[in-house]
């Protein structure tokens, strides 16, 4: 499996797909962003007009896209991966979607005579770039066999997790305990803020001490500097949310954490700040609590 295809080639996609091609791997690319295809081209990736073409081109196709819509639309129809696939080819998924369109692109992919797995992986877009991010597997388990060789370029820790959708209700899991994270992380600031804590310090302190974790750690000179340019956009993970809260209904779930911290990413696109990073849902808490800063991501668009 020398040639591999890539479709989504926004922050995580592009540094996924630069590790295949330092890896040596042949790379075949579609994107609707020539700027994003015109850089890796320039290392060697060569750009294909369709994701049929690319599907039949290719050994594996892998696609990092933002929500289960754009999903479907790369599968289906005369342009799309189903229409390229042929046996014994494998169509990898990176991206966070709902359950049943996942499971609907399965289908189809699996009509076509290849297989689909369902690959969500968490970490940041620094993680993306070093291979340290943790990757879910779930699908045909023979197909995560031979996928394997290229998925230890994304991450060391990898779990295959069933022949279903089992990786995709991992990410929402996932997914709801680093919104609500966030949301529990601004009130702590803010409550030291209010208080008189030292910005600085208390940041520190917060991603050293026993209620720390790898996003907060990752996210120290984001918070000390307020600069809250985005990694992952608030849009992102208020799509992430939705989808949780979805899963939950399906399944009877109460969530009350989930759906608060909902309501502030809400919030910050009510109050246009919906691509900034988000982290920043910090700034609708204090503004809650009377607090104002100047914003320069505000100031850049103005």
């Amino acid at each position: 499996m020398k040639k591999i295809g890539w479709i989504g080639l926004g922050n995580m996609g592009k540094n996924m797909a630069r590790r295949v091609l330092d890896a040596d791997y042949e790379l075949y690319m579609f994107d609707t962003n020539k700027d994003q295809l015109n850089e890796l081209e320039k290392l060697g990736a060569k750009s294909v007009p369709s994701a049929a073409a690319l599907a039949r081109e290719t050994d594996v196709v892998f696609s990092t896209i933002p929500n289960g819509k754009i999903l479907k639309a790369i599968t289906c129809g005369e342009e799309g991966v189903a229409a390229g696939i042929s046996q014994g080819k494998i169509f990898v998924d990176i991206s966070t979607v709902d359950v049943d369109t996942s499971a609907m692109v399965a289908d189809l992919i699996d009509e076509a005579g290849g297989k689909f797995l369902r690959c969500p992986v968490s970490g940041s877009t620094i993680q993306a770039g070093n291979g340290s991010l943790v990757v879910m597997v779930s699908g045909d388990r023979n197909a995560y066999d031979k996928v394997t060789p290229i998925l230890e370029l994304f991450g060391k820790e990898r779990y295959y997790m069933g022949g279903a959708d089992e990786a995709r209700v991992m990410k929402l899991v996932i997914q709801s305990m680093v919104g609500a994270q966030f949301q529990s992380y601004a009130e702590a600031l803010i409550l030291g803020e209010k208080a008189g804590v030292d910005w600085e310090t208390m940041i520190e302190i917060l991603s050293r001490c026993s209620a720390s974790s790898v996003n907060i750690k990752n996210k120290v000179d984001e918070f000390k500097n307020r600069d809250f340019s985005p990694m992952s956009t608030v849009f992102t993970q208020l799509k992430d949310m939705n989808l949780v809260l979805d899963l939950a209904r399906k399944y009877h779930v109460p969530v009350p954490v989930t759906s608060i911290s909902t309501q502030y990413y809400n919030a910050m696109v009510a109050t246009g700040r919906g691509n900034y990073d988000y982290a920043a849902i910090l700034l609708v808490n204090e503004e809650n609590c009377g607090i104002h800063h100047e914003d320069p991501l505000k100031e850049k668009k103005d």
